[in-house]
């Protein structure tokens, strides 16, 4: 299975079913979509990361890289949109706005890059049986194995005397933010089950690594309030604010530094105050992580059963999820709003790494039991 196709299940069971299980997809017409405007970002990134330094992004002017990500943009158009031949104007003008928001966006990495310790080392990295990275594996009781698999926007890497630090980052063209709370209920955990993979089967690419943290990366032109008469610094510093990454990054202030060298939240969603993070929110040590992978796991391996029993009855998250808000299949489904549901609670951090822990603890105390027996 892919990490999103885990993230399909725990939304909705019979989602998953009529997607990953029957094949069913809804028609959709060949238009400049969200989903485009994501391939074309993604794209321009990836590209652009791998000819140019944070230095030289931070260092370009705006013509300059302008010019670079049109160049790409033509490229991209002729291989797999047919050319600019009989485009329409709206085709047009959605290009060239995407290419001054890949312009602001990548004047903006560039300069986060430049004063990071972290290097980009692979970008689209495929995850798999025989691909550049192989996939977490984990047994079914009963018999069997399921293999999570995947392909990672970007893989960066910090050197340190202390030792080698990698972090997973991921482009979001959308406005989903990372919710610690979600992994509880087997949901948003891709980025995190790709740092477990990346931590455990990562030896042979990358050396004996730490995981430092998971990152999304704003992909989307922020919108920014403003009132007459503000200046074009204040604007920018307001939508530097909104470009600020999220995620969970590991508490240790090598690790936080490195990212980000003042160490202010500008960049990463973590400060440091009189040497700890100002806030807890965005941060978890290694213990912590190790117990978060091991609920993973187990929700992983939870599926698999499930599926394996064939139980794919419709019982949608709701909450703070809205499964059946824009599922296409409730046609077929007949859920009705009264009807059964899996609740999705928004819990603090605290709340969350007691959870995990604890079962974490049960697990072993269960393992230890059994080997005395």
């Amino acid at each position: 299975v892919s990490a999103s196709q885990i993230e399909k299940y725990y939304l909705c069971r019979f989602q998953y079913f009529c997607r990953y299980g029957l094949g069913a997809k809804e028609r959709k017409p060949a238009v400049f979509d969200a989903l485009e405007y994501g391939s074309v970002m993604h794209y321009l990134l990836e590209n652009m990361l791998r000819a140019f330094s944070g230095e030289a992004l931070a260092s370009m002017k705006k013509q300059e890289l302008l010019a670079e990500i049109r160049r790409l943009l033509d490229s991209y158009v002729e291989t797999n949109l047919g050319g600019w031949e009989e485009k329409s104007p709206r085709f047009r003008y959605l290009l060239a706005r995407l290419a001054d928001t890949a312009q602001m966006l990548l004047s903006h990495l560039g300069k986060e890059l430049a004063q990071s310790d972290f290097v980009p080392a692979d970008f689209e990295l495929s995850i798999g049986k025989g691909k550049e990275l192989e996939p977490l594996v984990l047994e079914i009781p009963g018999g069997g194995q399921i293999s999570v698999e995947g392909k990672i926007d970007r893989v960066d890497v910090m050197e340190k005397p202390s030792g080698k630090y990698i972090r997973v980052v991921d482009y979001k063209t959308g406005s989903k933010d990372f919710k610690l709370s979600d992994v509880l209920y087997g949901l948003n955990m891709q980025m995190l089950l790709y740092l477990d993979t990346v931590w455990k089967n990562g030896k042979s690419r990358y050396g004996s690594v730490l995981p430092a943290g998971i990152l999304y990366v704003p992909a989307a032109r922020p919108s920014v309030s403003a009132q007459w008469g503000d200046s074009g610094e204040k604007l920018e510093k307001e939508r530097d604010k909104k470009l600020r990454m999220n995620g969970l990054v590991l508490d240790d202030p090598e690790v936080i530094t490195g990212m980000e060298k003042q160490a202010q939240g500008v960049f990463i969603p973590v400060a440091l105050k009189n040497g700890g993070p100002a806030k807890l929110d965005s941060v978890a040590n290694l213990a912590q992580l190790g117990a978060l992978t091991k609920k993973m796991e187990k929700l992983v391996v939870d599926m698999a059963c499930s599926l394996r029993q064939g139980d794919v009855d419709a019982e949608p998250a709701a909450g703070e999820y809205d499964a059946c808000a824009y599922c296409p299949y409730g046609p077929v489904c007949g859920h009705e709003p009264e009807g059964r549901s899996r609740l999705v609670e928004k819990l603090d951090r605290n709340q969350v790494m007691a959870a995990v822990q604890e079962e974490a603890q049960e697990k072993e105390e269960a393992y230890e039991q059994t080997k005395l027996d």
